[in-house]
């Protein structure tokens, strides 16, 4: 659509001091006026847009997308912090550098982002704030420029709400329940000029209904279209980077003054858009869609070993290598999914970063192929000049047949008065303008109608030949990832291969090793019963003793009662010796109960104890020698009372006498 303003010409095209963003218009918040220079919420905008998947302003600064601008003035709103804002609007395009130098054989240099046009908006951010919409359009709607009509600013203020919806619709949705383009209404024309023409403010009503979602991270996922694809659908749109529909203001706030044509008629009367249906259809879709299928290609898949349930086992249980090598396997299993899950993601991640490469390249060459290949502006050039000189024909003929006509009607008139000649020449002149006119929108639509139709006709040339140049490149790069997703594949197998190969060796050894370790656990478990048996022996054994120093303690008390006897028959003897009794005496004493020992026992014993002299020796080389059971012996040493009372323990423990002592 033919706008009031066009484009600057290549050689007034502002170079950007910023490095610009892919978007068709943004802002520049380096020369623009915040409320606060704090930047707390800026970084809470940025959070919100990063937890989103979304660029962020610190990756774009200083320039900045709509709808970061857009999230930032509600913050600003609702923290407090109201004042005068000035944004600078920014729109930006591809245009063709423009080297005087350069030859006009080789001027194929490629398009560069420059900055077409920019705007100082400035209002102010209070409570009455609704969104961005209302202050772009009420910006336009009361700029100062009798050279822009209605339906100029219209124009434009829809072309940015069209990129606004295109770009950013959804999540604005998501924040204000419409979409951009919804979001305000427009006064009438004739409302428009009344106050325009009263130097009164103009206002846009804003819209603005209940929020139809909960949480606006779920709508800004879902663009319309990707932020860094938004610049060639706006440029696909324009077509024509010459003759865009766009307007605006140079640094000093003045306008072009070339609103209007030679003969009076103003521009904007004829910037109604050419009907056309011949939309350019790309390629990249399906070519997209073919490579986002090729990533999930190099993903692979591993075998787990075999595990089961095993409760808790000591080492000398009997299952506690099979529970150990189950343990080991789980482990085992853990490793081979997080190494297969690393190897996937990493192919993964590299067949994506390759593809994400492709679709930029892909994309770029299709933004400058569509440069390129303008239908539209092929279609002026091969169409305009020949509707020029068809219309140029047609007015001559017209004006000799006006003339032609006029002569005559002099001649005739002329035999009448020259008032009547006076009315015939002002009718021509009032004929001539008018039918100058009629002829101009005649040939206009002509113009229109056949340059719609050769554009539609040129466009299906160039997207027929876009479509088999991008085909042949997709095949080729399609192959190429193919076989890196084959490659990928392999090493991934091949690494898994000697993972498994690692694995399966070590199980041997560690099932060896845990076999020795039952073994030595079974081993630790005999030694402990055999333990425990000879614990079991050593207890029976302490209890014999135990019973034998009882009975030994009873010996002793028998030793002391028979010591004290024996006292008594000593002075039973001295008695008896005292009053001369002979021995016949004593054994009649004695026989009345032969149970008991008495005094004549003892003394028959002591006599046959005495031995001849030459066998004292031999009991002296045997000195120190001891029964067990009563440590009777080396009698010399003893007195004879001690003597008896050992005798009477050797007789009662006969049975535990030593070899050779009697």
């Amino acid at each position: 659509m033919k706008l009031p303003f066009g484009k600057k010409p290549n050689d007034d095209v502002e170079q950007p001091t910023v490095k610009l963003i892919r978007d068709k218009f943004q802002f520049n918040l380096a020369d623009s006026t915040l409320p606060q220079t704090q930047d707390n919420i800026i970084e809470e905008v940025d959070q919100g847009l990063k937890a989103a998947g979304k660029p962020t302003y610190r990756s774009t600064m200083p320039v900045a997308s709509m709808f970061f601008v857009e999230l930032l003035m509600s913050d600003y709103q609702e923290a407090g912090h109201v004042g005068a804002v000035t944004l600078q609007l920014i729109e930006s395009g591809y245009t063709k550098p423009n080297d005087k130098k350069r030859s006009k054989k080789r001027n194929d240099a490629e398009p560069v982002l420059s900055v077409l046009d920019k705007f100082a908006i400035a209002f102010t951010l209070n409570n009455e704030f609704v969104h961005l919409p209302q202050v772009i359009a009420n910006y336009f709607m009361n700029l100062r420029n009798d050279d822009v009509g209605y339906q100029g600013r219209r124009d434009y203020i829809e072309a940015i709400l069209d990129f606004y919806d295109s770009t950013y619709g959804q999540a604005f949705k998501g924040l204000f329940g419409l979409m951009p383009s919804e979001s305000i209404s427009l006064p009438s024309e004739d409302e428009w000029r009344t106050k325009y023409g009263d130097e009164k403010k103009v206002f846009v009503i804003a819209e603005k209904r209940e929020n139809e979602t909960d949480d606006v991270s779920d709508n800004f996922n879902e663009p319309a279209q990707p932020i860094e694809d938004s610049e060639s659908s706006v440029l696909d749109s324009d077509n024509e980077p010459d003759e865009a529909e766009e307007w605006g203001e140079d640094d000093s706030s003045e306008f072009v003054t070339d609103a209007f044509e030679d003969d009076g008629v103003p521009a904007f009367e004829e910037s109604e858009s050419v009907p056309t249906d011949s939309k350019s259809r790309s390629p990249l879709p399906n070519i997209f869609s073919a490579l986002d299928q090729v990533v999930d290609s190099g993903s692979i898949q591993a075998e787990l070993l075999p595990v089961r349930e095993f409760h808790e086992l000591r080492e000398a249980d009997d299952g506690y290598v099979r529970s150990q090598l189950n343990r080991k396997k789980m482990k085992f299993n853990e490793t081979r999914k997080l190494a297969l899950d690393s190897l996937n993601q990493s192919a993964e991640k590299k067949l994506g970063e390759k593809v994400a490469q492709i679709k930029k390249d892909l994309t770029d060459q299709s933004t400058k192929f569509d440069l390129a290949h303008n239908a539209l502006e092929l279609a002026q050039n091969t169409v305009q000049p020949t509707i020029q000189a068809e219309l140029d024909s047609a007015k001559s003929t017209a004006e000799k047949d006006l003339l032609t006509v006029a002569q005559n009607k002099r001649d005739e008139e002329n035999r009448r008065h020259a008032s009547i000649l006076q009315e015939i020449d002002t009718t021509l002149m009032s004929d001539k303008k008018q039918t100058l006119q009629d002829l101009e929108v005649e040939f206009g639509q002509k113009e229109k109608s056949r340059i719609a139709e050769a554009q539609a006709n040129y466009q299906a040339e160039f997207d027929n030949k876009k479509a088999e140049q991008f085909n042949n490149m997709s095949s080729q790069m399609l192959s190429e990832l193919k076989t890196l997703a084959t490659s990928l594949q392999n090493s991934s197998n091949e690494y898994m291969r000697l993972l498994v190969e690692e694995e399966n060796k070590y199980l041997a050894k560690y099932e060896e090793q845990q076999r020795k370790i039952h073994i030595a656990a079974q081993k630790r478990e005999i030694a402990l019963q055999a333990v425990d048996i000879e614990k079991g022996k050593a207890n029976n054994l302490q209890s014999s003793l135990d019973e034998r120093d009882q009975q030994l303690a009873e010996a002793m008390i028998a030793i002391n009662s028979s010591k004290q006897r024996e006292a008594e028959l000593q002075g039973e003897i001295r008695s008896l010796k005292a009053n001369n009794v002979t021995i016949d005496q004593m054994e009649l004493i004695a026989g009345k109960d032969k149970d008991t020992f008495t005094f004549k026992d003892f003394m028959e014993w002591q006599k046959l104890q005495q031995v001849p002299e030459k066998k004292k020796t031999s009991t002296r080389s045997k000195k120190g020698r001891l029964c067990r059971c009563c440590s009777f012996g080396n009698r010399r040493r003893w007195g004879r009372g001690i003597q008896m009372s050992a005798f009477k323990r050797h007789l009662k423990y006969k049975a535990l006498h030593v070899p050779g002592i009697t």
